[in-house]
């Protein structure tokens, strides 16, 4: 995606299979092939529906290679995101991660009718 003005950047949109118990290893290969945060380059950013919270290892590993969490570093990183079938929704597992010259200024997070998922609406900065 190229910015007015700024750096190009990298949107990665990610969708792994939801983790049921068949599916797990499947999941878990997902989300582990996931590019790993870049230390030069155009600046990525990965995000979509993750199918996994912040307590999730292969998530956390994810993490770990330089990623932020937009709605984390902002304090939003509870307010779920699914299943907006079910009120109050139970779990956030649609998330916005950036590498370190990217970040969060503010995170929305609102009802679509007619979705199963609440829309995470991140408000981000890249750094040239």
């Amino acid at each position: 995606m190229a910015l007015p003005g700024g750096p190009g950047v990298e949107v990665v949109v990610v969708h792994p299979v939801a983790p049921v118990p068949r599916t797990v290893p499947e999941w878990e290969a997902g989300v582990g092939t996931l590019p790993p945060a870049p230390s030069s380059g155009p600046p990525r950013i990965l995000a979509g529906d993750f199918n996994a919270t912040l307590d999730h290892a292969v998530f956390r590993r994810l993490l770990d290679t330089g990623y932020t969490d937009a709605a984390a570093a902002t304090g939003q990183g509870l307010v779920p995101t699914w299943p907006m079938r079910r009120l109050p929704p139970l779990v956030a597992i649609d998330h916005v991660l950036t590498d370190s010259r990217a970040g969060a200024v503010a995170v929305q997070i609102h009802d679509v009718p007619g979705s199963d998922h609440r829309a995470l609406f991140a408000d981000l900065r890249v750094r040239s």
